[in-house]
């Protein structure tokens, strides 16, 4: 028995080296995102959001598939602007007045990637988080030589919902040193019922604002998203490896 832990008490050493041998990752992600209006919210909103995102992202155990993270992204879908022109002491000023309807949102997300030991990563997400709608309007005075001063900003409406949501994609390492990665991905996000801005097809033309070209709305806000960017892995073995 003496002889069985003494046995035991000299692998753990090893053990513990073995366990600080294998590598903790972090992953920092920007992609570019096109929003598309699903079920009911396809029936109100005909155009589709285009923006960008980013997301940190944490192994939750040293060796395990599982990983948590937060993500945030946001994107336009229409804009409307009208530009006149006025006289005041004898010149001539153009203004523009411009429109636009916003998709912000936020989540926290739990991924299971397992360790393929190729160059083809693929993954899959659940995540929870909000939805933030909005509609914005800006007034500026534009300049010779595209020169442009805003005079005024202000939202003309916002609300925000629940949203919660499952995605694929899949990671192409395209270098080791630094770790970069290709991320591909699919995500469907249910969004709760929200209150927004869509282009009102009855709107009088031409436009004396250019806030009367949309209509206030309500329905379910439910997208498919479909994402493309570049994700810096580091492991934080090598990060020490270079103390």
């Amino acid at each position: 028995m003496a002889r069985l832990l003494i046995t035991l008490f000299s692998l753990l050493p090893l053990a513990c080296y073995a366990q600080s041998d294998i590598p903790y990752y972090l992953q920092f992600s920007g992609n570019l995102l096109i929003n598309v209006p699903v079920e009911g919210f396809s029936r109100v909103q005909d155009g589709v959001s285009v923006g960008g995102g980013g997301a940190f992202i944490f192994q939750g155990k040293r060796g395990k598939p599982l990983f948590f993270g937060l993500e945030a992204a946001g994107g336009r879908f229409e804009t409307e602007s009208i530009k006149f022109t006025t006289t005041q002491n004898g010149f001539a000023e153009d203004f523009r007045e411009r429109t636009s309807t916003h998709l912000l949102q936020a989540h926290v997300l739990a991924r299971f990637k397992p360790f393929t030991g190729f160059f083809l990563q693929p993954y899959a997400d659940g995540l929870l988080g909000g939805k933030w709608l909005y509609a914005r309007t800006v007034f500026s005075q534009e300049f010779d030589e595209d020169e442009v001063e805003v005079i005024e900003r202000y939202t003309e409406i916002s609300d925000n919902t629940l949203s919660v949501g499952a995605g694929a994609g899949v990671q192409v390492r395209l270098s080791a040193a630094p770790d970069l990665l290709l991320d591909f991905r699919c995500v469907y996000l249910y969004g709760g019922s929200a209150r927004y801005w869509a282009r009102d097809p009855d709107a009088p033309d031409p436009l004396e604002f250019s806030a009367e070209a949309f209509e206030p709305r309500i329905s379910p806000t439910s997208t498919l998203s479909f994402q493309l960017g570049l994700t810096l892995q580091i492991s934080l073995k090598e990060f020490h490896g270079l103390e």
